[in-house]
């Protein structure tokens, strides 16, 4: 089924002649009408799994996010290939949504990425029927088991998505899955028949260390000063932390704009674009980010090892040798990153 389009579409609309590791496994199984589990690491290449798909089924993808910023940055890096893609989040107002859903159900949008809650307002599934939903991509799938309900309790709900939309694919997409999670997932999200691809989560062009946390805003102006032109995510534990060291950087003498989620929707728009040309910027860890160039990747958070990978992953999302340092205090799991100066695959 669908042949050589599928090679087709990823010359033509992405440009590269070749699939990252079991990039074209998931896509064909997708295409092939089957369910897949899907965990590779950040920057393994996930988004294109359904972002690929979406173009040559008949129907509307809706992906399902908790990140406002990862959405704006798919759907804008999508939106640059022409491919018609949109979003429906608190960030818009009710004019802007109304005039997204009509786009939809006029069937000019392949790809609509939306918060797991806009499936509790009124209505708003039944529009989705009446375009006819080919693929449901459930991104960051974790959230149903780990920590679903503290951070999106409607991840739960979304299990009644197969009653809406009976026909269509699903597959869910983590980085982040312990094996009990793993199951978690599969129940929660009706995927006990799913096919499983999971990939390597070694990244060769990053290198962890470990480094004790002493004065760590000191520890982080020098490192970031050490690396002049550079671009950084400085990930913090709380949302005050984000801003208090924001506004130190910037007394400082340093460019930093700070980005969390509690933020209204006109100063993340103002941080958002901030962020996409800083020198640094620093986030709230849950706040997401997807900017290829960054290359440095500081942490200054308690954090345990298995929520490392992610916020260390985004430091670069093309392969490129990546710096980065982790200041650990007593509790920490410690990860730090530094350039790379001899082969791939040398630590």
């Amino acid at each position: 089924m669908h042949g050589d389009a599928v090679l087709e579409t990823l010359q033509s609309v992405w440009g590269y002649d070749s699939f990252r590791p079991l990039q074209e496994d998931i896509v064909r199984t997708i295409l092939d009408g089957r369910d897949a589990f899907v965990l590779l690491p950040t920057g393994g290449g996930k988004s294109l799994c359904y972002q690929l798909p979406a173009l040559l089924l008949d129907g509307l993808t809706v992906v399902v996010s908790p990140l406002i910023a990862l959405m704006k940055d798919q759907v804008d890096a999508l939106v640059e290939l022409a491919v018609p893609a949109t979003y429906i989040n608190s960030s818009l107002d009710s004019s802007e949504i109304r005039q997204r859903l009509a786009a939809v159900t006029r069937g000019e949008v392949k790809l609509l990425y939306v918060a797991p809650e806009r499936f509790t307002t009124p209505g708003f599934i039944q529009r989705l029927q009446a375009r006819g939903v080919s693929l449901v991509a459930i991104d960051e799938a974790h959230c149903v088991s780990e920590w679903g309900h503290d951070f999106r309790p409607e991840y739960r709900d979304l299990l009644r998505l197969r009653e809406a939309f009976p026909s269509a694919v699903f597959a869910a997409f983590t980085a982040t899955a312990t094996r009990q999670v793993q199951r978690d997932i599969r129940q929660q999200l009706g995927l006990s028949d799913a096919e499983q691809f999971q990939g390597s989560f070694n990244r060769p062009n990053l290198y962890y260390d470990v480094r004790p946390k002493r004065k760590a805003y000191s520890q982080i102006a020098s490192y970031i000063r050490s690396h002049p032109g550079s671009s950084g995510i400085v990930y913090c534990l709380s949302r005050a932390g984000t801003e208090d060291t924001a506004e130190r950087l910037r007394q400082d003498g340093i460019s930093a704009a700070a980005y969390h989620g509690g933020m209204d929707a006109d100063a993340r728009r103002q941080a958002h674009r901030v962020i996409a040309i800083a020198r640094a910027d620093v986030g709230h860890r849950h706040a997401g980010a997807d900017i290829g160039r960054i290359h440095d990747v500081v942490g200054l958070v308690d954090a345990i090892a298995r929520l490392l990978g992610r916020p260390f992953g985004r430091g670069n999302r093309r392969d490129r040798p990546v710096g980065g340092r982790k200041f650990a205090g007593r509790l920490d799991a410690v990860a730090v990153f530094v350039p790379r100066t001899g082969a791939p695959g040398e630590q």
